[in-house]
């Protein structure tokens, strides 16, 4: 499915509902991504700024996938 987001806050918000879908906890996608539980529960409430690093960790490890494209 395809979602397009254009703030940080809808990017962290869409982590947490993409991992809650798979029904992952903070402690499997921890232990997936290598990004410690507390960053990520951070990062999902929108109380941290994720790095580009961080977020690719996170898109992989949910067997995601960014998309960069021109707007119309």
């Amino acid at each position: 499915m395809k979602r397009v987001v254009q703030t940080r806050e809808q990017v962290c918000s869409l982590i947490g509902k993409i991992r809650e879908d798979r029904e992952l906890s903070l402690y499997d996608l921890s232990k997936l991504s290598g990004v410690g539980r507390d960053h990520i529960c951070r990062v999902e409430n929108g109380e941290h700024s994720v790095s580009l690093d961080v977020l690719l960790k996170l898109v992989n490890a949910l067997d995601c996938e960014i998309i960069i494209r021109e707007r119309l």
